[in-house]
Order: structure tokens, then C-alpha cells, then sequence
């Protein structure tokens, strides 16, 4: 959780008084505050009459060494001067002293710096007293002191020499002791979270000016300045967006985003704060105290006083944290912590962390980011975000955009920005991401991509490897992009996400990077690599931080069936599982067995209803309460009884067939066929309400070139077909018949007039407005719509050309007689006529008189087959992509942003023929022909949105079955009409729940 911070930026007055110099401000470099393990003279004391004076270990920082240091007292004026010298030095990077003398005797003058070190352009100085208690303390030390000089030479002093000259006044301050207390002040303020399923809370520690993080704010937390200096804090997922867990942002004391001499100021202003424990609390709310250092309420509980010697983490590179399991977690109450200035958590308190509550655990909210326009062919691309969010128990506080996808958040605000407009004025893959954050500091982030793609470029290539993908917590891995590659130039940038929620770490030309993992679970880092020529592209892998120290837990499984017919109801048993060393507090199931865990219990039962024909390993992992994950237990289980084969009893040959529908006549389905002869016949088929069929057939037309699309117009079946051909002869025809049932037809209809016949490859006909419409694509590479002048579709008026290039069958939705239709289907443009990607087409009325520009879904290449329909008024697609049959669904009826897609069907060759995809009982189901297997395949989902679905059947493993195939819903059951090469007969599928 980001902690809350107060910027310290008062000049230092009366108690805490300290002079500096610094210069080469800009200067910026890695390393860390290691310093070493044992100096000879580290804590050296040098003790006279009246003062003692102890030599502090950063002295020695990176190495450097001395044999003595010697001091000689002199009076002058009625001051005592201390002169501190040292011998047989060695590369000294830093001198800090802390001197006790007695404050009723003297008090503190001036400190005169000898800048023996190096020259005042290069060093950072520091000189702190609290009069009243007698106590002064000076360091100083060369800035960036782990580089080298630009000259290649060591930085360092060597030799004898006078370091400083220490003023005493002869005769008390007359100030009062300020006694070290610990810190009070805002920017001490913890916050504290809560794991529900470890059962502990942590936080880190926040004190300001305490830069070396030992508990003490001190002379040595110059140190740390030293080192960082000129960093910036990393931008990080903080509500202000910085890294709170970086060691820049522990050393950036003025909140100013950069380590330099401001933050000097916070050390003085809480020097001798002192950190030497926090207690934990619980209590009612009330409970909390008013203010940063007031009491805890009379019903406040100390559950355990937590030592800084328990801190984890490395003090030197990242702030440090504390995490304590709560023995007996109690629901009603809250917790807080507090630091204490006493060991045993017995002395004075200081600034309350947030407050948490075990029994009620803050929600992630929400967050949704959508575009209008996804990828362009060139820029300058304006583009327009939508952007949403929810909380389930809270309100969102702080909405952040990050427009180029690098981690820097251009936008930031406490209302929704949405819409929000930016232009993108350079080629390339873009990451846009809305994150945002609730009333209690928890996150979420959404991404939207926008392309525009180099068409002469090819897109490089990321790759990851790690020394360890699975280890104990903390887990430090270190990463390799060097296998990244590009086939047409090199890489040029590479960028870390540590948990694939922003770059933190970007270098031209190394391709290494080192993240630590502090807490158990599993993680996703990625890896963005850009090429010379703008191209980009992304690379993931997961990090599982565990605790090697705790026995995994023992997942087992039993089912009440193994098999069984569909419908099949399987009640899975875990309760056998077990942890040998503690208590197992989750169950994960995946039904499926496809890797997707669909339900998270805490007892070992669940059931699960399989709807589907195959095989099935349903599965289930379990936690422990130490977050310890099992290994998988499955059992196999056979679903059985499914589909029943016909062949529509026709000794016709069939070329293929395209659609169909249901007829409803008198409250009852009878499935009539559309389908297509080598001969040029078209012909349909009707079949009986129990799924079987008459063995006649009626002749539509016999000048059909094998495209048409058949639909219910006015409760009587019609069909559009191509008539055979050369423009101003062919083109759509329009038919409808002259009963329910389809035995008679009346007389076709060219749609287009004489002498402007355009020839048909895709039609589709649906009812637009309560009237037929139709879009086709023709042999001349043009898109043609057009609306009947009636409701039966007697009279056509002229097609109407909405776009000039190649599609392959196109498809109309529409969601209401007062929207404007959707056209959506595979489309040519940029790649070619043999090549295509799903994009749509918005009509800008609802009588399709106007429409917008084509707009692309994405940049996937496939072939013309697709099919798309309505889920819930929002349109659905699937189409081929590559080699694998994807499914995508949009954010909104408007179809301007789609979803991610979702795998359904993996291919060699981009092998996948026909596709028809309906919805039964509302969930969406898909037949597709499998033409490199030559089979015919059947997908239904397991929810209404197209988010998930059952592991793929094969409904006709015959050779080549599956051409021309088309999908309806029966009474519920999906129905198949399909053709056969291995026999050149029209067929049916029926599945059957018992």
C-alpha cells in the first residue's frame, strides 16, 4: 500500500542547527548503501577531561581507511577549539563524528569545514547539535561516491591531514533537552494491509530523515544522500505515482521526486527521532487517536510490541517492512500500529499508521479503458478514451492515464477524465492505461492498444529468460532479454515491468534487469522491446514467490460420476486433501481441466453440470494459511450420448450449402435447408419438428453461382442469391416464398437494375427497419447495401456503393429499429485481396441511407471466414487469426473497442473453412469446418459473454466434413447442416440432451 507523506520544507531553527555545501548537481548513478561489516576504527572513541568524541562507521564508506584520528584542544577567545585531524589516510570518501560534552559548562559555536575530503564543488556537508542535551554531530562526505572521477582515478583523500576545527562557547545554551522520541510527524504515517489468507499484516517503515533506514535519524542519514544523489524517485503505482518501495523514494525526505541537498532539511528537523520498535494495536474505531502523537483510546488492546530488529528487506536498496501474523484475527475490530522510541515498545509513541479491519478486507476496484479508434495506417491518430471504473466498497479517488504505454501517467484526476482525447503523432505499438485507485489505496489498471504499425517494417521479437522462475521469498531474480531479436534492424529500447503494471526500468542497450519479490504469490513480469523503426512488441513470464520453509499442502480429489450421459450433474470431493503443518484455507477449481480455475471455495465440495459431449479432467489445487500452493489433483470424466447424424435423403449432389432457419408454423420449429448444386440449382429441404427430414426437395433457382443467404421475412422463408453472370447480367437476386413452410415461391426479384448487375461473393440478408436489406461484396471490390421499398421485399431500389474494397462475407446487426446498422467482416485492406482482418462499418442512421468510414477490429490476418451476431445487443465476432479461430466481443453496442480475443481452436496451416456462429439458450455456440483434419467441429461457451468456453468436439470426423456449414438453434439443441466431400451429400447434426 503507498503510504501518505508531508514535504518537510521549513529551514532548521534553534534545536537542530546544521550549515551544507553541495555542487555537480545532475549527477546520477547506481549503487547501494553497503557499508562494511567490521573497520578497525569504526566506533573509535577519543576521550578527554571534558568531552568524548566516537568516530561512526560511515567514515570507512567504500573502503576507505585511516590509522588514527588525533585531536588537540586550544582555547581562543573565550571559546575552546577542537581541532580533528587524521592520519595514514587512505581513499577517505567520508569523515562523521558524534561528541558528547557537558552542556552546562559549554555551548555550541560554529564548526569551520577544511574540505580536506575534496573540493566543496564535490561534497555534501552536514553539522547537527541538540544544545540541551549536549550532543553534536558532523559529517561529510564526496558526492556519488562509488564512481570513479572523470579521469578514471579512485575519489578519496590519502595522507595527513585537518579535517575540521569544532567552536565550543565557554558557558551553558540555556535550552532546554529535547529528548529523542519517536517520529510524529505526517510523513511517518504507515499503511497498514491485511492478508486475508496468510492472516497477517504489514507495512513499511516511514521516518522521516532516517535515510539509512537503522531506526535513528542521525548524522550517518547523510549517507544515503551521498550515494543517491541527483537520483529521481522511479514512477511506481503510489496514488502520486511514485515508487514507495524504492530507496530513492526512502532518501527523497522533501517529496520533491529527486534526491539532492533539500533533502537535508528533514534530518535536521527530526534529528535524534528514534525508532526502536512498533506496537500493534486493536480497538474499536473510536479507539484511534486524535492526532500524530495523542493516546491511543481507553478500549485500545497492545497485541505485541514488533522490535526494528524484525525489519525485512535491504536497507541499502529498498524501504524496509515489517509483516506480523495476526494470532486471532477478531473481525469487529481494527488494527493500527504505532512506533515506539523504547525496545520493548514501553516509551513514547509516535504517528498512527491506517487502520485495517480483518473482517472487512478491501475490494480491488475496477478499472475499463476503451478507445474509438484502436489502429491507424499512418499518423497523426486522434484517438478518444473512454474511461470507467467501480468500486464494490468504496469510491474511486484518483483516475491516472498513461497514453504511451511507458509508465509516466500524463494524466491525473479526482473525478472521472472521461472522455479523454490525445493524438499520436509517431508509429508504433502503444500501450494507453487507465489506473485507478480507491478510498483505501488499493489499485487496478486497464490497458487499451493502439497500432499504427510501420507497413515496411517487420516487428521485433521478445524474449525472456530468468536464473529462477520459482523461489523462496524474498526471491530475487535476475532477467535476460538478450534473445531478444528483429528481423529488419535492431532493437533500440528495452523495457521491465516487474508486475507487468508499468516500466520501471528502460535501457537503450541493456537487455539485463533484477527485481526482488517481498511477497508470496505469483506474479507476471514482462519485458517491451522497441525497434529502430518504432515496432514494438512484449514478452511475459510468470514468478512464483514461495515459502520453502512451510510443507506444501496435499491436494486430493473424488467425483460422484465418471461417466455419464449429458446433462451430466458431477459432484467433486477435496476433503481428503491435507497440510501436514497447517490448515488449508482455499479450494481452486477448474472444471474444464483447461487450466482456467473456474471457482474459488473455502470448503473441499463443489459440482459442476456438464452440458457438452467429450472428455473432460476436472481438477482442483488447494492454499494453505501460509499461502503454500498444492499440487493438482484431477479425475477423468466421460460425458456421453450427443449427436445424432442424418443425411438429407436427396440423391443431389451437393456443391455446398450456406444457411438455414427455423420456421415456426403454429407453434412449432420445422428446420428448413438452403443449398447449392454443382448444376447451379438452389434448392431447400424442410425437415420435422422431432429433427428428422422428408426426403423431397424445392427448386428455388437454377442459375445460382453458390452464394446466398436465406432468412424469415415476414413469417414467410426468402432468400438472396447470387444469379450467375458478368456484371449488368448477375448479381443478387431476391426470392420469397409463397407459404411458411417454403413448398412454393414466388417470383425472383434482381435486386440490382438492368445494365448495373454487380456479381455477389458474400451476401447477407436481414431485416433492417422492419424491411430486408442487403450487403454484398461484388467481383468489382466494391461493398453494396441496400434496402427493399416494402416490407415483403417486392420492389429494390439501386444498390448503393458504402465502400471500394475487397470483403469476404459480410454481416449486418442490428439491435433495434431506432439503430443505426453494423456491418462487420473480414476486409482486405492494407495486406491485400488475399489476406484479410475483421473491421466494421457504422452506418450513421438507422435506415443505412450513410455511413462512416471502415474501421479496423484489429491488424489479425486470416482469411473471408467469419460470422457475427448480437450477445445482449453488443456484437460478437469469430474468425480466423493466423493459425487459431479467435473470439472476440466488443465493449458496446457500438462496436468501437473489442475485448481481447479469446482462443478457441488451434490450426496448422491457417486451416479453418466455413464458420456460423448463433446463440442457443443464450450462450454463444460455434460450428466451423477444421479443413486441414477435414472434420466439422462444434464450441459452445459456458456464459452468455463469450468469456470462457468447453473444450472443442468433433461432431463428423468423416473426411471433409463440414463445407458450407450452418448452425440454428432447435428447441435449445444445436442443429448443423453441413456438406460431405467424402460422399458430396448435404447432412445434419443434431445433439440431443438424453
Amino acid at each position: 500500500m503507498p503510504a501518505q507523506r508531508s514535504s518537510c520544507r521549513s529551514t532548521l531553527t534553534g534545536l537542530a542547527l546544521f550549515s551544507l555545501v553541495l555542487a555537480l548537481l545532475g549527477c546520477s548513478s547506481g549503487g547501494s548503501n553497503n557499508l562494511p561489516s567490521s573497520v578497525d576504527n569504526a566506533g573509535q572513541r577519543i576521550s578527554s577531561q571534558r568531552f568524548v568524541m566516537t568516530i561512526l562507521p560511515d567514515t570507512y564508506l567504500g573502503g576507505g581507511q585511516a590509522s588514527s584520528f588525533d585531536i588537540v584542544e586550544r582555547e581562543g577567545n573565550g571559546e575552546l577549539l577542537i581541532d580533528v585531524s587524521v592520519r595514514d589516510a587512505h581513499a577517505l570518501k567520508a569523515f562523521f563524528f558524534h561528541l558528547e560534552f557537558d552542556p552546562k559548562r559549554y555551548s555550541v559555536g560554529r564548526l569551520d569545514n577544511a574540505w580536506l575530503l575534496g573540493p566543496e564543488s564535490e561534497c555534501l556537508a552536514l553539522f547537527l547539535s541538540d544544545p540541551g542535551a549536549g550532543v553534536v554531530e558532523f559529517g561529510q562526505l564526496l558526492m556519488l561516491p562509488q564512481e570513479p572521477r572523470a579521469d578514471g582515478t579512485e575519489k578519496g583523500f590519502s595522507g595527513d591531514g585537518l579535517l575540521c576545527t569544532l567552536h565550543l562557547k565557554t558557558g551553558p545554551a540555556g535550552q532546554s533537552r529535547h529528548p529523542s522520541a519517536a517520529p510524529g510527524s505526517d510523513g511517518a504515517r504507515a499503511s497498514l494491509s491485511y492478508s486475508a489468507s496468510t492472516q497477517t499484516i504489514s507495512w513499511q517503515h516511514f521516518s522521516p530523515g532516517d535515510y539509512n533506514q537503522d531506526g535513528n535519524v542521525a548524522v550517518s542519514d547523510l549517507t544515503p544522500i551521498g550515494i543517491h544523489f541527483s537520483k529521481d524517485v522511479p514512477a511506481g503505482d503510489d496514488p502520486d505515482g511514485r515508487d514507495s518501495n524504492s530507496i530513492e523514494d526512502v532518501v527523497d525526505g522533501s517529496n520533491d521526486g529527486r534526491v539532492n541537498v533539500a533533502d537535508l532539511t528533514a534530518i535536521g528537523l527530526n534529528f535524534q527521532s528514534r525508532t526502536s520498535a512498533y506496537n500493534v494495536y486493536r480497538g474499536e474505531p473510536s479507539d484511534l487517536p486524535a492526532s500524530n502523537r495523542g493516546d491511543n483510546g481507553s478500549g485500545a488492546e497492545l497485541v505485541e510490541s514488533v522490535g526494528f530488529d524484525q525489519r525485512q528487506g535491504n536497507a541499502g536498496s529498498e524501504r524496509v517492512r515489517f509483516e506480523r501474523p495476526l494470532a486471532a484475527p477478531d473481525p469487529a475490530k481494527v488494527y493500527w500500529v504505532r512506533p515506539n522510541d523504547a525496545a520493548d515498545g514501553s516509551g513514547a509513541s509516535g504517528t498512527p499508521s491506517s487502520s485495517i479491519s480483518p473482517g472487512a478486507p478491501n475490494q480491488q476496484p475496477q478499472a475499463s479503458i476503451a478507445a474509438d479508434v484502436a489502429f491507424a495506417n499512418d499518423p497523426p491518430l486522434d484517438v478518444t478514451f473512454t474511461c470507467d471504473a467501480s468500486d464494490p466498497d468504496g469510491s474511486i479517488e484518483l483516475w491516472e492515464v498513461d497514453f504511451e504505454g511507458d509508465g509516466v501517467y500524463e494524466l491525473s484526476s479526482a473525478v472521472n477524465p472521461s472522455p479523454v482525447a490525445h493524438t499520436y503523432t509517431e508509429r508504433g505499438l502503444f500501450r494507453a492505461t487507465l489506473r485507478v485507485t480507491d478510498d483505501r489505496g488499493a489499485s487496478d489498471i486497464s490497458r487499451q492498444d493502439i497500432d499504427i504499425p510501420d507497413p515496411a517494417n517487420q516487428q521485433p521479437i521478445a524474449d525472456i529468460q530468468v536464473d529462477f522462475d520459482t523461489g523462496d521469498v524474498p526471491l530475487t531474480v535476475h532477467f535476460d532479454g538478450s534473445g531478444s531479436s528483429d528481423p529488419d534492424g535492431s532493437i533500440v529500447l528495452y523495457e521491465w515491468s516487474q508486475y507487468s503494471n508499468g516500466y520501471t526500468i528502460e535501457s537503450a542497450d541493456d537487455p539485463l534487469a533484477t527485481f526482488t519479490y517481498d511477497t508470496l504469490g505469483t506474479y507476471t513480469a514482462e519485458l517491451r522491446v522497441t525497434d529502430d523503426k518504432g515496432g514494438r512488441h512484449q514478452a511475459f513470464i510468470e514468478i512464483n514467490v514461495v515459502d520453502l520453509d512451510n510443507l506444501a499442502p496435499i491436494a486430493s480429489l473424488s467425483v460422484s460420476a465418471d461417466t455419464g450421459e449429458r446433462p451430466l450433474t458431477v459432484d467433486l470431493d477435496a476433503s481428503a486433501s491435507l497440510d501436514t503443518d497447517g490448515n488449508i484455507i482455499n479450494y481452486y477449481w477448474d472444471y474444464g481441466g483447461d487450466g482456467q480455475y473456474d471457482e474459488v471455495t473455502e470448503i473441499p465440495a463443489s459440482s459442476f453440470v456438464y452440458n457438452m459431449k467429450g472428455s473432460f479432467s476436472p481438477s482442483v489445487y488447494v492454499v494453505d494459511d501460509d499461502g503454500a500452493q498444492s499440487n493438482t489433483a484431477s479425475k477423468d470424466v466421460e460425458v456421453t450420448a450427443g449427436w445424432d447424424s442424418y443425411i438429407l435423403n436427396t440423391s443431389d449432389t451437393v456443391a455446398e450449402t450456406h444457411s438455414m432457419i427455423c420456421k415456426d408454423n403454429d407453434a412449432t420449429e420445422f428446420p428448413l435447408v438452403a443449398f447449392s448444386l454443382h448444376n447451379g440449382d438452389l434448392r431447400t429441404v424442410l425437415g420435422t419438428a422431432n429433427g428428422e427430414f422428408f426426403s423431397g426437395t424445392t427448386l428455388l433457382a437454377d442459375d445460382c453461382s453458390r452464394t446466398f443467404d436465406l432468412e424469415n421475412v415476414v413469417t414467410f422463408p426468402a432468400v438472396v442469391y447470387n444469379r450467375a453472370g458478368t456484371v449488368g447480367v448477375g448479381g443478387p437476386v431476391y426470392v420469397r416464398a409463397l407459404d411458411k413452410l417454403g413448398d412454393n415461391w414466388g417470383a425472383p426479384v434482381q435486386i440490382s437494375s438492368a445494365g448495373g448487375g454487380h456479381a455477389a461473393n458474400g451476401i447477407c440478408l436481414r431485416i433492417i427497419g422492419l424491411q430486408p436489406a442487403v450487403v454484398y461484396s461484388a467481383a468489382t471490390n466494391n461493398l453494396y447495401y441496400c434496402q427493399a421499398d416494402n416490407i415483403t421485399g417486392s420492389t429494390w431500389p439501386q444498390p448503393a456503393t458504402i465502400d471500394d474494397q475487397t470483403w469476404g462475407k459480410p454481416s449486418i446487426l442490428h439491435a433495434g429499429l431506432t439503430e443505426p446498422p453494423l456491418i462487420i467482416g473480414m476486409y482486405s485492406e492494407p495486406f491485400g485481396f488475399s489476406s484479410f482482418h475483421p473491421a466494421r462499418m457504422l452506418a450513421e442512421d438507422p435506415g443505412g441511407d450513410a455511413w462512416n468510414a471502415v474501421d479496423g477490429i484489429a491488424l489479425d490476418v486470416g482469411n473471408e471466414a467469419c460470422s457475427a451476431l448480437l450477445l445482449e445487443d453488443i456484437p460478437a465476432l469469430v474468425y480466423r487469426s493466423g493459425g487459431d479461430l479467435v473470439f472476440r466481443r466488443a465493449s458496446s453496442a457500438e462496436a468501437t473497442f473489442w475485448l481481447d480475443p479469446v482462443l478457441l481452436y488451434s490450426l496448422p496451416n491457417w486451416n479453418v473453412g466455413s464458420i456460423d456462429m448463433v446463440s442457443i439458450d443464450g450462450l454463444p455456440c460455434i460450428a466451423f469446418h477444421d479443413s486441414y483434419n477435414g472434420r466439422l467441429i462444434f464450441i459452445q461457451s459456458d456464459n452468455n459473454l463469450g468469456a470462457s468456453w468447453f473444450p472443442p468436439e468433433v461432431v463428423d470426423p468423416r473426411d471433409g466434413a463440414g463445407t458450407g456449414c450452418s448452425l440454428i438453434d432447435f428447441g435449445g439443441q444445436p442443429l448443423i447442416a453441413y456438406g460431405c466431400d467424402a460422399d458430396e451429400q448435404l447432412r445434419m447434426a443434431l445433439l440431443r440432451s438424453n
